[in-house]
């Protein structure tokens, strides 16, 4: 947890606007995922997130890209909001 913090304190003092993260809260205690997800809001960029954490996605997505059968969709709104529309549509 503690070695994440700190990878994670230099990642967000660096002058980035793009952040990619692949499943950013494997591996973190509850501290740690709450420390990520209040500097994943502040950050002021685009940030690119695969993850299978529920409670991340609702708390920091506004759009969503869904990769299905060779096809991208969009949906611009929160990961309920892509739920929805994606249940509605069968995907």
């Amino acid at each position: 947890g503690e070695r994440a913090r700190v990878l994670l304190a230099i990642i967000l003092a660096s002058p980035l606007n793009l952040l990619v993260l692949d499943e950013p809260t494997n591996h973190l205690d509850i501290e740690s995922r709450e420390i990520l997800l209040k500097a994943v809001q502040e950050f002021d960029g685009t940030v690119l997130v695969v993850s299978h954490d529920r409670h991340f996605l609702r708390e920091i997505v506004n759009r969503v890209f869904e990769v299905s059968d060779g096809e991208i969709r969009t949906y611009e709104g929160t990961y309920d909001y892509y739920l929805e529309k994606a249940h509605a549509l069968g995907h």
